[in-house]
């Protein structure tokens, strides 16, 4: 996909986002981008491809007032690497970089937030300003090529065998790196392996001096049957002394897989509600929509009484039965049961998935923490009521067309029983 050039070369634009359609998407693009206001840029799923001999490629030094940059599963045509070297860059999240992407050289005085997951390649960061940092990989740990003098807050998320002596060791390094933190997020999985490898840490003071707050939680939480438990959260006294020794005050809080279910589960409760009060308010749309256009249904006592009269008229004259086509009428009234079928299929669907989203919601309610479960159940109760009124209307249409199903077809019937047997 080769991109205009102007593009890249804008004076007025300021935010600028790219998503190819899938994993085979490319740009063309050349060695460097002439968008001197552009603030925030957001690449995704694209290939980059540039027209340079240089081993790297520096897309972004003439983008003077660029403050937010995002990549997301992008990768190098026929290049090791890129910089990112940038005064005024103050956030920049890196996403699933690689095939082809060895390197990337950051150089950002101002940069103050970091986000860096599932990274493959070196890495090179100086930021001297970094205040908050997020690292998750599932894969193992990426190495820092830098300290870190200001770091605020920290989030570390990593997936790791409790058997894996070498991203243990990097942990450490990675601990000690980040020692001026204030606020430390780490997942249960790193806890568990510094205690396989305690050794690591048992001789060395403590890095935290200036620790307010610890916590500690499980990456993956999944639903439990009513007979299961999951065990808690354990830490070894060797792994808490060095991470909270230094910070006697700091405020230290292991949440537990229950917590964290129980946050799921309020979260997907508030979801499914707000996902099916859009659906009632289309429902009820529809149904205003319908109640004021409503024509006489099949089978209605106007159409009805016209049909009997013709059928009378048939009688009185001679030629009645002649004129009478048995094809026509079997028709008429196989198209009218087929009408009513068709309606109350449609009835009997949307109710049973009403009241399927209505069971799913309330099954989710059920395993909330009571407090949670008062919060929401005015809501819940709510689109009962709502849900309940659609259900009625439903219903008062079906009453509607099947109050009428036996005077008609009795007329068509009757006419039937009097014409001669057919030969």
């Amino acid at each position: 996909m080769e991109f205009p050039l102007s593009l890249f070369n804008s004076q007025s634009l300021k935010h600028l986002t790219l998503i190819g359609h899938d994993y085979g998407s490319s740009i063309m693009t050349p060695p460097t981008w002439e968008l001197p206001n552009l603030v925030t840029l957001k690449i995704c799923v694209f290939t980059l491809n540039a027209d340079d001999t240089d081993k790297c490629l520096d897309l972004f030094s003439n983008c003077a007032k660029l403050k937010n940059l995002t990549l997301y599963h992008c990768s190098l045509m026929g290049l090791d690497g890129f910089n990112i070297c940038h005064p005024q860059l103050s956030s920049l999240t890196l996403n699933s970089l690689g095939d082809g992407c060895k390197r990337v050289n950051v150089v950002t005085p101002k940069l103050k937030n970091l986000t860096v997951r599932h990274w493959q390649g070196i890495l090179s960061i100086s930021a001297p300003n970094l205040s908050s940092l997020r690292y998750k990989d599932n894969s193992g740990l990426w190495e820092f090529s830098a300290d870190f003098l200001h770091l605020k807050k920290v989030d570390i998320c990593v997936r790791s065998s409790n058997d894996d002596e070498e991203n243990a060791h990097k942990i450490v390094c990675l601990l000690q790196q980040i020692r001026s933190v204030k606020f430390l997020t780490l997942n249960s999985e790193i806890i568990e392996l510094l205690s396989s490898f305690v050794e690591l840490i048992s001789c060395q003071p403590s890095p935290f001096a200036n620790l307010k707050r610890l916590k500690i939680y499980p990456i993956y939480v999944t639903p439990l049957a009513e007979d299961q438990t999951e065990p808690e959260i354990t830490m070894s006294t060797e792994v808490k002394n060095y991470l909270l020794d230094g910070s006697p005050g700091a405020t230290f809080t292991m949440i537990s897989h229950d917590e964290i279910r129980a946050v799921m589960n309020v979260k997907l409760a508030r979801s499914l509600m707000r996902d099916f009060q859009v659906l009632l308010d289309q429902w009820k749309e529809k149904s205003e929509t319908n109640t004021a256009h409503m024509k006489p249904p099949v089978g209605s006592h106007t159409e009805m009484v016209h049909e009997q009269v013709e059928v009378e008229n048939h009688r009185e004259q001679p030629d009645a039965k002649m004129k009478w086509h048995f094809g026509g009428r079997m028709a008429h009234i196989k198209n009218y049961w087929e009408d009513l079928n068709e309606q109350l299929e449609k009835g009997c669907n949307n109710t049973g998935f009403i009241i399927s989203i209505l069971q799913e919601i309330e099954e989710v309610m059920t395993r909330l923490p009571t407090s949670h479960q008062a919060k929401l159940q005015e809501r819940f109760f709510g689109l009962c009521a709502e849900a309940e009124t659609i259900m009625d209307n439903v219903m008062d249409r079906m009453k509607i067309h099947c109050d009428k199903k036996p005077s008609r077809s009795n007329v068509y019937f009757q006419e039937l029983a009097a014409s001669q047997p057919l030969s």
